[in-house]
């Protein structure tokens, strides 16, 4: 596989985790204010002011998730980046390890000029319209809790993905520190949440999703149909020219990622995520926002239209819109 290749396939990949994670989890959801202790939603409640009132924000972290695909263990790894300023101030970055392939590192950012994006995946960078189209794009990272940190601090929209069954389980240290721990239960898994006691910042996660979901999840692909409509759709929400080759592509490529996902349903899935360090109200300067396109990358018109360009029957994993052996992990 050439390196070009590597990084396309890499980007399949993340998109492939990206959309098994969105199966898994479900959509985004808002607060839920029922059915908890008073404790716990006192403890959230404090998480969620915090984060609001801040001024300027800065974490960095890790995010590893373990699972097992076809009888062998698999490793994804990511470290990531967040500085927070407002009014509208951002640069969001992760950088992936999938189990092969290259790294593939990915920025969102806007130091004054307005939105973009830039991934080495697809060695290209895309302005972007606006804040909210900019944190959408940030979801991308697909740990538990860092894609939120965004939409909390610039209060766009109350997004914590909170558990439905949630309970507070004391006070935990972790590497020394004071947390409160919570448990939660999603529908097929566990989650546990530690929250600095002192600071009522997030500290660290962890999702643990057994084999039944996934293979409820896997049966339900089956009967999975990519229609006329979920294309108009998808094609409305990314702003895409309604061509019929853009429809046509685009329905390649979302054929495509059911392949893909039927392809990679694992086992037991288990992701860590840690905040390794976390400043609140930092001193940032505009320049701290910035980024440094390489000089070998060009702004290109639009990040659907590139991936539905490389995604297509002439990509070597595609023959005959019929999958090619994908490469082993």
């Amino acid at each position: 596989m050439s390196k070009y290749d590597g990084k396309l396939y890499s980007c399949v990949l993340i998109l492939v985790l990206t959309i098994l994670t969105s199966i898994v989890f479900g959509q985004d959801q808002a607060i839920q204010k029922k059915e908890e202790t008073d404790h716990t939603r006192e403890i959230l409640e404090k998480v969620i002011s915090t984060y609001q009132s801040l001024n300027s924000f800065k974490t960095k972290g890790t995010i590893v998730t373990y699972m097992i695909w076809k009888g062998y263990p698999v490793q994804v790894s990511k470290t990531f980046e967040i500085l927070l300023a407002k009014p509208n101030l951002y640069k969001i970055t992760w950088t992936e390890t999938p189990h092969c392939g290259p790294h593939n590192k990915n920025v969102i950012w806007d130091s004054g000029d307005g939105p973009y994006f830039y991934s080495s995946g697809i060695k290209g960078y895309f302005k972007l319209k606006s804040l909210e189209e900019a944190l959408s794009f940030a979801q991308q990272i697909q740990g538990v809790y860092a894609q939120y940190i965004p939409y909390l601090f610039f209060k766009t929209e109350e997004k914590l993905k909170i558990f439905k069954d949630y309970k507070f389980q004391g006070e935990q240290e972790v590497a020394g520190v004071p947390c409160y721990t919570i448990l939660g239960k999603l529908p097929k898994g566990q989650e546990t949440l530690w929250i600095l006691k002192n600071y009522f910042l997030f500290r660290k996660a962890q999702v643990q999703i057994d084999q039944k979901l996934l293979k409820e999840n896997l049966e339900q692909m089956e009967s999975y149909e990519v229609t006329d409509d979920m294309v108009q759709q998808m094609a409305d929400s990314t702003g895409l020219e309604p061509t019929e080759e853009n429809k046509e592509n685009l329905k390649r490529l979302l054929d495509f990622t059911k392949r893909m996902i039927k392809e990679f349903v694992p086992q037991d899935v288990d992701t860590i995520e840690v905040f390794i360090q976390t400043l609140k109200n930092p001193v940032l300067k505009k320049n701290d926002f910035e980024f440094r396109v390489p000089q070998d990358v060009k702004l290109k018109d639009s990040f659907f239209e590139t991936i539905l360009n490389k995604v297509g029957d002439k990509h070597p994993i595609l023959i005959n819109d019929k999958p090619k052996e994908i490469p082993s992990l």
